[in-house]
């Protein structure tokens, strides 16, 4: 649904991205898989929420651990970097997306090379 609200945000940043040198077709379609990633960061927080899930020490030591003891010879990876892949909170998860993702369309307009 298109709301005041959620046209004011895509303004603001289509306006801030095209001003910053993105070409406006990126532009666009960055205003919307930024969108996606807050929505979807949002909707997985209120789910977790909803069914009484937390994300403490204790849930991440057993995620590490489950990832851990996956047998290393069909999930040699997975077993190598359980901690890393559950290293960081989601603020930090959240961060590294966003980062990425815009590092990537600063490198595609060409104002991230040389």
């Amino acid at each position: 649904m298109v709301t005041d609200a959620s046209l004011r945000s895509i303004e603001n940043l289509l306006g801030l991205l095209v001003a910053g040198g993105i070409a406006p077709q990126d532009a666009a379609w960055a205003c919307d898989i930024l969108m996606l990633i807050v929505t979807a960061t949002a909707g997985e927080a209120d789910i977790r929420r909803d069914a009484g899930h937390t994300i403490d020490d204790d849930f991440v030591e057993q995620m590490r651990s489950t990832f851990a003891a996956v047998p290393a010879e069909r999930y040699p990876n997975v077993a190598l970097h359980a901690s890393e892949l559950v290293a960081g909170d989601g603020d930090d998860r959240f961060r590294f997306s966003i980062d990425t993702f815009l590092d990537g369309l600063v490198a595609r307009s060409g104002k991230g090379r040389g």
